[in-house]
């Protein structure tokens, strides 16, 4: 059930998180991000501060450099396109994806990134 239909008719609030509270999740799990919801998603009196994953695709070994290439691609190439279809498209950073160190990057993907002057850490 989403938030929106949840709150339809009925009182309801977030409760958001607290910088220091923040900072603890993320540093025992490094794969939380910072984020702060807009007050006007939900019609709320205030933004709500609090965390998110970010969405990762991971591939299997076996998938060939062009493939994920052209997945990386795919996404990045497009986003425009991606965030007049959907509004959590709008979200797709590239410096922010290639920020995710907590696994290693597929060759291929690695390339993109690397052609658009990004580092990122390979898969051996």
């Amino acid at each position: 059930m989403a938030v929106t239909e949840l709150a339809a008719g009925k009182e309801t609030y977030l409760v958001g998180m607290d910088q220091e509270h923040v900072d603890a999740l993320i540093a025992q799990s490094p794969y939380y991000i910072p984020y702060t919801i807009s007050a006007d998603v939900y019609d709320m009196a205030e933004d709500v501060n609090t965390v998110a994953v970010g969405a990762v695709v991971i591939a299997r070994d076996d998938i060939s450099d062009e493939d994920a290439y052209n997945v990386v691609a795919g996404i990045f190439d497009h986003a425009e396109e991606i965030a007049t279809a959907h509004d959590k498209g709008k979200e797709l950073d590239l410096d922010f994806a290639a920020s995710v160190t907590s696994v290693p990057y597929h060759p291929g993907a690695a390339k993109y990134f690397s052609e658009h002057g990004k580092d990122v850490p390979v898969k051996e």
